[in-house]
């Protein structure tokens, strides 16, 4: 899943950073560990504050779609935060090629930032994202038929040990 896949604003902005950092992090100009990285070794005094600059990323709702967002940001420890620098895209995946063992195409489109935020298209393996084919409407009628069954042979044979004691005495 990927922040692009939200329609609405609320499921949106109520996403969780893990899609977020899933959204920037499969770009290979981002890369892994991008997300929520201090870019310095250092933090400095910023009056009574100490002060670091660091990555972030979010799905953010730009009025009519949810983006991926990667920033550039301030932050200090009063939890105040600057923001230096934020590219926002729009991501859609072709996967039509996996069922026949190809590749997922990903697309970033560039929605707002400077110039230097990159976009383009790259590949990454089917595998990245499991489509459980198997997993179907009948395969849950049967789980829940083979449940039933098993309730009724506990019961069946909770009952006939309370026979089986009773007879005894």
């Amino acid at each position: 899943m990927h922040c692009s896949e939200f329609t609405e604003i609320n499921d949106c902005e109520n996403s969780s950073i893990g899609i977020a950092i899933a959204s920037i992090e499969t770009n290979p100009d981002y890369g892994v560990n991008y997300c929520f990285n201090v870019l310095q070794d250092e933090t400095w005094r910023d009056g009574s504050l100490f002060c670091w600059n660091q990555t972030a990323c979010e799905c953010a709702w730009n009025g009519t779609a949810c983006l991926g967002e990667a920033r550039i940001e301030k932050e200090c420890n009063d939890t105040s935060k600057e923001t230096f620098k934020s590219c926002d895209y729009q991501i859609t995946y072709d996967d039509s090629a996996c069922e026949t063992g190809g590749q997922i195409n990903a697309t970033w489109t560039l929605i707002a930032g400077p110039a230097d935020c990159t976009e383009g298209s790259y590949w990454i393996p089917c595998t990245d994202i499991m489509r459980l084919f198997f997993f179907t409407i009948i395969n849950v009628i049967v789980v829940i038929v083979i449940l039933v069954v098993i309730y009724y042979i506990y019961i069946k044979r909770k009952k006939s040990k309370k026979v089986f004691k009773k007879k005894k005495k």
